[in-house]
């Protein structure tokens, strides 16, 4: 295989871009794109830039889960009640109820919809108006968000089931069980990458759902997987985090974590951040695992970690709301550029500069006399 290029610009050193301060908030920040979408206190919900941190709107919207955006709309969901609000304005599109409470938030892709309900339905909307086109019973509620790739959307159960259907109709393709509960479902290809509370990564077939392999780790998987061209990143509760060949399986390389991991790994200009519970992250280079780099403390995270790509920003930002004592905060950073101060000390072994007399010059009672 191919050695893959390492960015011209590593991510690390950051510093940061701009900072803001939030009132507490609620359920959880969620982002798509160059924009946050963060539910306050006082049920309000408040739209932000994140290549400059400035408010874009806020509006009136209750609600008791993170909220989902898809470019076109941001999806709210409080209690039974669904509601979609406008991407660029936040003015209310539409609302409709419920069967049922959501078990897990949400997922918007291309003009769908899909709850997963606690009674174990999931059901399909148009996003468009909300309009339900199908539901089907997955026989167990929904472990985490389903997953929408193409013409498949692929549900984790509680039960320990994979289960994938079609987009437009909901008929069953395939299912398969795992040794326990799976966590959120990432789709590559014809791959689809999924970690279990059974100990072990798995790698699927998308289509057939036959298992191409799976690789033992000493805890459970902490959330989804981070994919590039050639590798799959996932963190476990044995405190590591792993980058295995995407097709073999094979383990690349493994480092192991100074904190209890509490969300799955994402990737920023060729690093894998992988965030901590004390709402630190470390970052490691992914093609050979060495440490890359740090984002300090400060304070618990509310929300995701989140990067904004070029060409939306020149330089990758790393965003992430945080809450500490001082307060709740959104805030941004990027590669620092500049070079690093250093003080000026004099230059060892000095040689001290005599001055020569030159021709004509002498001592101030060397003269010259006329005769």
């Amino acid at each position: 295989m191919a050695q893959r290029p390492t960015p011209s610009l590593a991510l690390f050193p950051l510093r940061v871009a701009w900072s803001v301060d939030l009132p507490e908030v609620r359920s959880g920040a969620s982002y798509w794109a160059d924009r946050a979408f963060i539910p306050l206190t006082g049920d309000r919900l408040a739209s932000y830039d994140l290549r400059t941190g400035a408010k874009v709107w806020e509006v009136p919207a209750p609600t008791s889960a993170p909220p989902v955006a898809d470019g076109v709309s941001v999806y709210l969901v409080d209690g039974t009640a669904l509601e979609a609000y406008d991407f660029g304005t936040g003015d209310r599109r539409w609302q409709l109820p419920l069967d049922a409470v959501p078990a897990t938030t949400i997922s918007a892709r291309a003009g769908w919809l899909f709850v997963s309900l606690d009674t174990g339905i999931l059901a399909a909307h148009r996003a468009a108006d909300g309009a339900r086109l199908w539901q089907c019973d997955l026989g167990a509620v929904a472990q985490t968000a389903p997953t929408v790739d193409g013409d498949q959307v692929f549900v984790p159960t509680r039960d320990g089931r994979v289960v994938s259907l079609a987009v437009q109709d909901g008929a069953r393709r395939w299912e398969r069980r795992l040794g326990g509960a799976p966590q959120q479902i990432r789709v590559v290809g014809t791959r689809l990458y999924v970690g279990s509370a059974d100990n072990y990564f798995y790698s699927l077939d998308a289509s057939t759902g036959v298992v191409h392999w799976r690789w033992r780790t000493g805890g459970d998987i902490v959330g989804g997987p981070a994919v590039d061209e050639d590798r799959v990143y996932f963190v476990s509760l044995d405190n590591m985090v792993r980058g295995l060949d995407g097709r073999s399986g094979a383990q690349r390389w493994r480092q192991t974590l100074s904190s209890r991991p509490n969300r799955g790994p994402i990737l920023a200009a060729g690093v894998v951040l992988v965030p901590g519970v004390s709402g630190a992250a470390q970052g490691f280079l992914a093609v050979d695992g060495k440490p890359a780099g740090d984002l300090g403390v400060t304070g618990s995270l509310a929300g995701p970690l989140h990067v904004v790509e070029p060409p939306m920003v020149p330089l990758p930002l790393v965003v992430r709301v945080t809450r500490s004592l001082t307060g709740t905060r959104l805030s941004a950073q990027r590669r620092d550029v500049e070079p690093a101060l250093a003080p000026i000390a004099p230059l060892p072994n000095v040689t001290p500069v005599v001055p020569v007399a030159t021709p004509g010059e002498g001592n101030a009672n060397s003269g010259h006399r006329d005769d």
